[in-house]
């Protein structure tokens, strides 16, 4: 299991990990709550850091098993990080109700709002394609179709094609030229071969 921790951004050098942060730079400010995810590369390790409403079903359904008891409640100092925020009573009461709920509040969710469940991969939904692309790739679909069903269904039901006498004259003449330039397999044969002699 990944390893998290909870935490209040301690300065505004950090980006967003969650792919339209990212993508726009988006920092994590000071003061604000960020969850963190523990990642080694090459034997190195950092924290990558997140919003706290970036953050996915999936992962709270993660840290939430790791801190369930026997009797289904939830052991918050096991969060790293959770009890070095007792000056922010307020981030606590959020980390506290994201664990019992199972989702991050709607208030603070940066995701579409049918993603935020427990257990849900991603917090957005795939891009989809612009309207006037998807219409173009329908009339070519079609088109295709069409020339399908006018097709001929077996090689048998097809009359052959006549060719022009032009590409057959083109034809010829580039078979001669070939000819010409390629070397008469006899002719390197031929050749007598060198006796090597001893010093």
């Amino acid at each position: 299991m990944p390893q998290y921790r909870v935490e209040v951004s301690p300065n505004n050098r950090a980006v967003c990990k969650d792919k339209q942060c990212k993508e726009n730079k988006v920092k994590l400010l000071k003061g604000e709550l960020r969850f963190a995810t523990w990642v080694e590369i090459k034997e190195h390790g950092s924290w990558s850091y997140k919003h706290w409403g970036c953050v996915s079903g999936s992962q709270i359904q993660n840290l939430r098993d790791a801190i369930q008891k026997e009797d289904d409640t939830y052991d918050f100092d096991m969060i790293d990080g959770y009890d070095e925020m007792t000056e922010y009573p307020e981030l606590q009461a959020k980390i506290r109700t994201a664990m019992i709920e199972g989702k991050i509040a709607d208030e603070d969710f940066n995701g579409d709002p049918e993603f935020n469940r427990l257990g849900q991969r991603g917090i957005r939904g795939r891009a989809k394609k612009p309207a006037a692309v998807k219409e173009e790739e329908e009339k070519e679909e079609e088109k295709e179709e069409e020339i399908d069903a006018d097709a001929p269904s077996s090689l048998a039901d097809r009359s052959p094609t006549p060719v022009p006498s032009s590409t057959k004259r083109s034809t010829k003449r580039s078979t001669k030229r070939a000819a010409k330039r390629a070397p008469e397999p006899d002719s390197v044969s031929s050749r007598p071969k060198r006796k090597r002699t001893k010093n």
